[in-house]
């Protein structure tokens, strides 16, 4: 009986040993996440904001635009990449098309965008112009 209590024991500090080990890495992460998330937080939240505001009507005149301005094509872009779609304008308007697009803003499922994705939007939301 001490012998298994031993070998239990002994399980268990190896156990917890590597656990240690893991939380300063883990911990790591969780900050360097963290700080791009402090940093991509504000555009997300200023997005939402102007979200709020869009209607139906704002969202045709886009979809009007044959050549829209350079700074709607550049939002467009970004929306794009976030939906997975290639960066160009033809697929902006196709992607306004979509019966649901309004709704996919709105609700868009910003806690799982993938990190390769993050990446990209970085480009677009340190551009000042954004």
């Amino acid at each position: 009986l001490k012998e298994n209590y031993r070998q239990a024991l002994h399980k268990c500090k190896s156990q917890e040993d590597l656990i240690i080990q893991l939380q300063v890495p883990l911990e790591k992460l969780r900050k360097s996440t963290q700080t791009e998330f402090d940093k991509v937080n504000p555009v997300y939240e200023a997005a939402a904001k102007v979200l709020d505001k869009l209607d139906y009507g704002a969202i045709e005149e886009l979809r009007s635009y044959h050549s829209p301005p350079e700074g709607v094509k550049f939002v467009m872009n970004a929306v794009c990449l976030l939906f997975g779609r290639p960066q160009t304008w033809e697929d902006a308007k196709s992607l306004m098309v979509g019966t649901g697009f309004f709704q996919e803003l709105i609700f868009y499922k910003k806690d799982n965008i993938p990190g390769e994705v993050l990446t990209e939007l970085r480009a677009y939301v340190i551009n000042p112009h954004f």
